[in-house]
């Protein structure tokens, strides 16, 4: 009897505590979308990709957000896909509030010490001056694989060379993401006034951790994640997703809590 009752009172408080997380969650999404100075931007499949593999029987598909950012290495192949930007200096890092410390200076027998990470605002321009950048690198380093390869064709590594760069140069034109990371902050209203576009700039909540042994001109830092990038679509909308390799068009919003969620998705033919 005493078993039976215990196990009751399990029962119920596992499912108060249920619950209540529920009603915060969406008392959370609630409040993230209010008001009237939500922001939104139409991205498409290069930024919002479906997920590898999905099966029928799982109602919770979710688009899963695409980013990059630019480093200083023009010459590297993936230097696009880095997510260590050039801005993100020591100077950057103070001003978002990390406390810089010089591991040169520390003492040999003290145990190396890990970085804490911080969530601050990330800006993210899409289709704009960084996605330039990236098809300006990624046609130089096909010019600059093609002379290598005109002067001895009969060379394998550098007949490979000049078809990675050729490819490099298709993927960014047509299935690479074009949404890039540009600066941070602290402040999201001072952010906002700085990129006040709101069809080419976003603001989202990320992690951002330095890397003191990363730079060899100074110490930098490098953006771990985004705190969102899996977002959920509605039953509705998993139609689209039924073709191989389906093109869209996605309509995404960010509100008070700078969340996203998808306001529209809509398919596109080839």
């Amino acid at each position: 009897m005493k078993i039976a009752l215990f196990s009751r009172r399990v029962f119920w408080l596992a499912f108060i505590v249920i619950l209540v997380s529920n009603l915060f969650v969406l008392i959370g999404v609630a409040f993230n979308r209010s008001g009237d100075s939500n922001t939104q931007i139409s991205l498409s499949e290069r930024e919002l990709k479906p997920p590898y593999r999905s099966h029928k029987e799982n109602s919770g598909l979710s688009l899963r957000l695409e980013w990059r950012a630019l480093d200083t290495n023009e010459n590297n192949l993936y230097a696009s896909f880095s997510r260590r930007p050039a801005w993100l200096d020591a100077e950057k890092l103070e001003s978002l509030g990390f406390t810089i410390i010089d591991q040169s200076l520390s003492k040999q027998n003290e145990p190396y010490k890990m970085p804490l990470s911080k969530e601050r605002f990330i800006v993210l321009e899409y289709n704009g001056e960084a996605y330039k950048e990236a098809l300006r690198r990624a046609h130089l380093h096909l010019d600059k694989a093609k002379e290598l390869f005109k002067l001895n064709s009969d060379n394998k590594r550098l007949r490979e060379a000049f078809e990675a760069a050729e490819k490099r140069l298709n993927r960014e034109q047509t299935t690479a993401s074009r949404l890039f990371a540009i600066d941070a902050g602290t402040d999201p209203e001072t952010l906002r006034e700085k990129y006040s576009d709101q069809t080419r700039f976003m603001i989202l909540k990320g992690i951002i951790v330095p890397d003191y042994a990363y730079k060899k001109d100074g110490l930098g830092g490098y953006i771990k994640r985004l705190s969102i990038e899996q977002i959920h679509i509605t039953l509705e909308d998993r139609y689209i997703f039924k073709r191989s390799e389906p093109r869209y068009k996605v309509t995404l919003a960010y509100g008070r809590r700078y969340e996203p969620w998808i306001v529209s998705i809509h398919p596109i033919d080839r």
